[in-house]
């Protein structure tokens, strides 16, 4: 017997296509074009979401009542099955933790009441208690004639038990065989729950971070710098948003004031310190919307604002680099611009390869402090109007000079090498077999250990994306749209230095792909094994509800308009954003900031809610920085909430317990030679570890210049060796383990 369709016929659906075709031909209305299109080529897409709506509802329920166990018990379902049969897989990890995969054979089935027994059992015997969960519509599977409508939603719970120090994530793909049947809220009730196939990610110990403080001394306080200003060996934090000063003392941050002149004309978008002018001592350039470029003279303790450095006004700057990159002793800079979407009815067009934004800038530094652009003349021009988030100076194929690495939203990657004397050639296609993404930061590391420089990339992925996908639906009148979705919403990217300068995706970028919508990231080695663990912060926009804007955007948003600005779209953004807004839609809200555990290089595991770092607020900017001098990396990110936005840093102190050494090198320049652009390699037991002092990556911060080695159980060292950005080497012999050297040209 054929299964029941609740959808038009295929005679009527062309009809109304047709309609939605002509409508678009003219400028109509935007909103009844949308309607008309929802209808028709999207028909499938909004019956994804009719069924997923039980799922939402849930994951609401169960974030605004202490009470899950009766928000899990109120489900709706014919039959739930669970594993009942010893797992198939269990993987011991670093830091105590364990990984069990299960669903190797037949599962249990389970009623309604033998489903609230046994939340009885977990809640009252174990004591277990639900803290945090995600549920996503990964996939959508309308009826045939040989099956009824299926659904995969994507589930992940957090939980802990009460009486001792247990945590543990529960995730995995939930298969959903839906009835048409609704409940008494219109939404539809599922068959059968099959929930056998899941994976147990737990450890036994406190939380290792621990928050210390909120940081809050202004309404918004990035963009931020790292930076040790007074050297009493704890590096400081410069909140430029707020003009605050957070002083170090020994772990502990106490607020004061930064610029006695702070910039003029607004708001400070991006910062960069260092020494521009070769004096030994670091200057400050700020950024602004609607501002020049601003020099600041650190020879008068940033006191006194010095000359403009651009030759035109920027629109809205969001990331600076610096580098010496034609071999004449000095610094210049690269300042990265982002336009926003929907401002002004404009969206970047294609969304896959936006060149649209406002132009980026390369600037050629006298030696004194005094900037020319030669971005036309040192080969930029062609992709200079990225809308762009994060770029960074850096050596790419390790010939000795410094090259380009992009970063930019509606776009991807963009890599440019260096010919040494500061011109650019654009080896985007030649050197990496995938750049797209939405791109919102970038950090380095040498995940494998071959020596090589690597990239890891951050950027949106999207479940609803994912699910249009799989059904194929598109308009056919933007083929091109359609073929770029799949990698565009993929999410973050691992890419592993190869030979020549060429970026290989690593076998391991699956496991640190799918975070949510992705803004900074940091990576350190926060167990001192001498591998990188990798934080990401995420969540968009988190409203009341996890009704999700995101199937709007990937139906309808990236196909209106084009880069030009338009007052009727204006009107149009304008009232649909308020509108869900006030609706307390989300866009990618409620995601929790992730940790991946480091497995040698040659996997990763997300423990973020084992180690107590899996804040389920807004987040953006994030710091890797030592704050007590113990040779722990610790972690700093920023929370967004409210409207206008307030911005919040908390300050997370790593405990990590174990006892590997490690170490720790303190760069520090000279007149005439910055530390930006330096090497430096670690070489013990016939091992050897190396780490770079670049700058541009971190979302609204610059990190500081000290690195940190973790290394194992290694109790020697046979050498340090620091190659400064002039080809300069400096050799420490077997230095003292687990303490900070300092290390001059």
């Amino acid at each position: 017997m054929a299964a029941h369709h609740s959808h038009p016929s295929t005679v009527v659906r062309l009809a109304l296509l047709l309609v939605a075709a002509q409508a678009l031909g003219q400028d109509g209305d935007i909103a009844q074009q949308r309607q008309d299109l929802d209808h028709t080529v999207w028909f499938e897409e909004r019956r994804a979401q009719e069924y997923g709506a039980l799922f939402v509802a849930l994951w609401d329920q169960l974030r605004e009542t202490a009470d899950t166990r009766s928000a899990l018990a109120g489900l709706p379902f014919d039959e739930l099955l669970l594993s009942s049969s010893p797992p198939a897989q269990s993987t011991s990890h670093d830091w105590g933790i364990v990984e069990t995969r299960y669903g190797s054979g037949p599962a249990r089935s389970l009623d309604r009441s033998q489903w609230h027994a046994l939340l009885r059992q977990w809640e009252e015997e174990d004591g277990l208690v639900l803290e945090q969960s995600e549920w996503h519509h990964e996939r959508f599977i309308p009826a045939t004639d040989d099956g009824p409508t299926r659904s995969l939603i994507d589930m992940e719970l957090h939980v802990r038990n009460r009486t001792d120090d247990w945590r543990a994530i529960a995730s995995g793909v939930l298969s959903v065989t839906w009835s048409e049947r609704k409940n008494a809220d219109e939404q539809y009730i599922p068959a059968t729950i099959d929930a056998s196939n899941l994976t147990l990610t737990e450890r036994r110990g406190q939380p290792t971070f621990v928050e210390t403080a909120v940081l809050e001394a202004g309404t918004i306080l990035s963009p931020t710098v790292v930076a040790d200003l007074d050297a009493n060996g704890f590096d400081d934090l410069l909140a430029f948003g707020s003009n605050v000063l957070y002083r170090n003392s020994s772990g502990h941050f106490e607020p004061e004031p930064l610029l006695a002149y702070p910039p003029r004309g607004g708001s400070v978008e991006v910062v960069l310190l260092a020494d521009f002018t070769g004096d030994d001592e670091a200057d400050l350039v700020v950024a602004g919307p609607e501002q020049f470029v601003g020099f600041f003279d650190g020879h008068n303790g940033f006191n006194i604002p010095g000359m403009a450095i651009s030759t035109r006004t920027l629109r809205n700057p969001k990331v600076m680099s610096a580098g010496d990159i034609d071999a004449d002793g000095d610094l210049d800079l690269w300042v990265g611009q982002y336009r926003p979407p929907y401002n002004q009815g404009q969206m970047p067009t294609p969304y896959y390869d936006a060149n649209d934004g406002y132009v980026a800038y390369l600037l050629r530094n006298d030696g004194a402090g005094h900037f020319v652009d030669i971005t036309a003349q040192a080969g930029l021009e062609g992709k200079r109007q990225r809308r762009t988030y994060s770029g960074s100076l850096a050596d790419l194929d390790a010939d000795g000079d410094l090259d380009l690495f992009v970063v930019s939203d509606f776009a991807g990657i963009d890599l440019y090498h260096n010919d040494g004397t500061g011109f650019f050639t654009d080896v985007t296609a030649q050197v990496t077999s995938e750049a797209s993404c939405f791109g919102m930061s970038h950090a380095f590391g040498d995940y494998n250990a071959d020596g090589r420089l690597d990239l890891y990339v951050v950027g949106m992925s999207s479940h609803a994306a994912r699910r249009i996908d799989y059904l194929g639906l598109g308009r056919e009148e933007f083929p091109e749209h359609n073929r770029q979705r799949a990698a565009m919403s993929y999410g973050n990217r691992l890419y592993l230095g190869a030979e020549e300068g060429h970026f290989t995706i690593a076998p391991s970028t699956d496991q640190v792909a799918r975070t949510g919508w992705s803004w900074g990231v940091a990576s350190s080695d926060f167990d001192n094994d001498g591998d990188d663990e990798i934080y990401v912060a995420n969540g968009h926009q988190s409203g009341t509800t996890a009704k999700d804007y995101c199937s709007t955007f990937w139906t309808h948003d990236i196909y209106t308009g084009d880069s030009e600005n338009d007052p009727q779209r204006a009107a149009f953004f304008d009232k649909n954003i308020a509108d869900w807004n006030r609706a307390g839609i989300s866009w990618n809200g409620f995601q929790h900031n992730k940790l991946y555990l480091n497995g040698a290089g040659r996997s990763f595991v997300e423990i973020g809610y084992l180690m107590g770092v899996a804040s389920e607020f807004d987040s953006r900017a994030v710091i890797d920085m030592d704050i007590d001098a113990d040779g722990r990396m610790d972690l700093l990110f920023s929370e967004w909430s409210g409207k206008p936005p307030r911005e919040r840093i908390h300050v997370l102190r790593n405990n990590w317990p174990g006892d590997n050494n490690w170490i720790g090198i303190n760069l520090q320049g000279s007149a005439g030679t910055s530390p930006i652009g330096s090497r430096i390699t670690v070489q013990s037991s016939g091992a050897s570890s190396t780490q770079w002092v670049y700058i541009g990556e971190s979302l609204d911060t610059q990190r500081s210049t000290r690195r940190h080695f973790g290394l194992g159980t290694r109790d020697r060292i046979e050498a340090v060796e620091v190659r400064w950005p002039n080809g300069r080497v400096t050799t420490l012999a077997d230095p003292e383990l687990n303490r900070y050297h300092e290390v001059t040209p």
